[in-house]
C-alpha cells in the first residue's frame, strides 16, 4: 500500500510539472511561420558569419579528421565508463562494511578502472600525434604568390 502511494504522489507531481512546461512548447502560433530547413539552415550560416566562423559549404573535410573524431568521441565514451566504475569500486569499498571479500573486490575494480583510464589517456595522445601527422602528410602546402 505503501508503493503504491508513493507511485501515485511520483506520478502527480510528474503531471503538475509538466503541466507548467508544456504552454511554452506549443506558444508558438499560426502567425508565426515555422522556418523551413533551409531558412534555418540560412539562420544559422548568417549567425556563424557574425560570430567570425567560416560559413563556406564546400569546405574539404579530410578522412584523416573525420577518423580521429570518431576515434575521440569513443575514447570519451570508454572514460567516462571506466570513470563510473571507479565511483561503483568506491561504493562497493564504502558498503563493505569490513568484509575482506567486498573490499578486495572494490579495489581489484578501482585499480582496474584507474589502469584503464589511463590507457585511454595515452591512446588518446597517440590518436592525436597520429592523426595531426596524416593531416599535415595529406594537406597540400600552398605557397604564397609573390
Amino acid at each position: 500500500m505503501k508503493n503504491i502511494i508513493s507511485y501515485l504522489v511520483l506520478a502527480l507531481i510528474i503531471i503538475f510539472t509538466s503541466s507548467i512546461f508544456i504552454p511554452e512548447l506549443l506558444a508558438q502560433t499560426a502567425e508565426e511561420p515555422v522556418p523551413s530547413v533551409d531558412q534555418a539552415g540560412d539562420m544559422l550560416n548568417q549567425t556563424a558569419g557574425q560570430a567570425g566562423y567560416s560559413t563556406a559549404s564546400g569546405e574539404d573535410i579530410r578522412l584523416a579528421e573525420v577518423i580521429g573524431d570518431v576515434i575521440f568521441y569513443l575514447l570519451g565514451l570508454l572514460g567516462v565508463i571506466f570513470f563510473v566504475l571507479i565511483i561503483y569500486g568506491g561504493v562497493i569499498w564504502m558498503t563493505a562494511g569490513g568484509n575482506e571479500q567486498h573490499i578486495e573486490k572494490a579495489h581489484k575494480i578501482i585499480v582496474n578502472a584507474a589502469g584503464g583510464l589511463v590507457v585511454i589517456f595515452l591512446s588518446g595522445i597517440i590518436t592525436w600525434f597520429v592523426i595531426d601527422i596524416l593531416f599535415k602528410a595529406t594537406t597540400p602546402v600552398t605557397t604564397p604568390t609573390p
